[in-house]
């Protein structure tokens, strides 16, 4: 952590017995092949001059847990989706995002995937198909350009978190009841109107909202 290293030995991959590898405050570009580090379950690459997201790491089949906020990274390739153990996705946050428009697609081969932090990117839509998340509990979003939820979101009937402050959103999709499990809504910073805000606390009935 925090080395200012520019690059890794190309034998560091031979480390097959490596769980956790945390490269946080460098300046790497790349990684070196990690592909026979099978048991790898969290990679931390926060802090870095990544400006795409090394495609060995779909690779890591073992992986869990996935930061890579506090980058340049402007596109996630499709491979990510490879990831089937991902539990935990965190792309920005408020100590540091990517300048991110969209999701891939294929995030939802992510079954097991329970938790995604994209905030403060620059997230202009969310895919339709991230309503495939039977797993989901937390999906947080804050700081985006997002205008526009799509109607499978009320598919995620795990989500218990939902964070869409500080976006441009003006309406959430119809049958957001069917968010049973739904604990706490944040809004703020959202055009929201006085009739949406009157349905969502009507449908939401035991969920925490914030307006």
């Amino acid at each position: 952590m925090n080395n200012k290293l520019n690059e890794l030995p190309s034998n560091f991959g031979d480390l097959i017995n490596l769980e956790v590898l945390d490269l946080t405050g460098n300046d790497l570009t790349q990684l070196p092949d990690l592909s026979k580090c099978s048991k790898l379950k969290f990679l931390n690459l926060h802090a870095n001059e990544f400006k795409e997201l090394p495609k060995i790491i779909s690779s890591l089949i073992s992986l869990e847990r996935l930061v890579i906020t506090y980058n340049e990274i402007t596109e996630l390739d499709e491979s990510i989706g490879n990831l089937l153990n991902l539990k935990e996705l965190v792309i920005g946050s408020y100590g540091g995002s990517n300048p991110l428009k969209k999701l891939p697609e294929s995030i939802s081969n992510l079954q097991k995937l329970e938790e995604i932090a994209a905030v403060h990117c620059q997230l202009l839509s969310i895919p339709e198909s991230i309503g495939k998340l039977k797993s989901l509990k937390e999906l947080y979003l804050s700081k985006n350009s997002i205008e526009v939820l799509p109607e499978s979101i009320v598919n995620l009937k795990t989500l218990e978190s939902l964070d869409l402050s500080n976006n441009k959103i003006s309406k959430l999709p119809k049958a957001m009841k069917k968010l049973k499990n739904l604990k706490s809504l944040n809004l703020k910073g959202n055009p929201i109107s006085d009739e949406e805000k009157a349905r969502l606390k009507k449908e939401l009935p035991n969920c925490k909202i914030s307006f």
